[in-house]
């Protein structure tokens, strides 16, 4: 809700209305996927980027190369078990990922995908 939150602040609109007080845990929150983009299936690709996928082209918001994102765009970040989405940070040189307290700097190569916000 991280990069949500921020793209509402920059846009006025909220990409996360359809998810807000609809789970309370990772399970719901995987229901709650599922029923905004459809079963997975057999498919092997994170429900981080699933959502992501559907939330950006419902809102209309193009993709652009992971490392031509500019400020205030958001990006799909590899992590060690999965995938994170951050927002890239006013410098243009970092991007901002949700912690565990606050938020935190990685750097923009870690960028795999980005979309324009």
């Amino acid at each position: 809700m991280f990069v949500a939150d921020a793209v509402q602040a920059m846009t006025g609109i909220d990409i996360a209305a359809e998810f807000r007080g609809v789970y309370r845990s990772r399970a719901a929150a995987m229901g709650a996927i599922a029923r905004y983009c459809g079963a997975a299936g057999h498919e092997r690709r994170s429900p981080v980027a699933r959502i992501v996928e559907a939330v950006a082209a419902t809102h209309q918001m193009g993709e652009v190369p992971a490392l031509r994102a500019a400020r205030g765009d958001m990006v799909l970040v590899r992590r060690p078990r999965d995938f994170s989405l951050g927002i890239v940070a006013m410098n243009g040189l970092r991007i901002l990922i949700a912690a565990e307290v606050g938020f935190g700097p990685i750097a923009m190569d870690r960028a795999v995908r980005a979309w324009r916000v």
